[in-house]
């Protein structure tokens, strides 16, 4: 259960709040949360 709270489905609010704060009911994945935003970002630029 704790690989889920990890690896959250893509939410519109996380690619809204980006930078800024982790969305709420991140907690624990909050870094991984930034970490998978942040690839995304990456691979819509390309």
């Amino acid at each position: 259960m704790d690989e889920q709270r990890r690896h959250p489905e893509p939410d519109p609010t996380q690619e809204m709040h980006g930078e800024g704060e982790p969305p709420e009911g991140v907690g624990d994945a909050e870094d991984t949360g930034q970490q998978v935003i942040g690839e995304q970002r990456e691979r819509r630029r390309d």
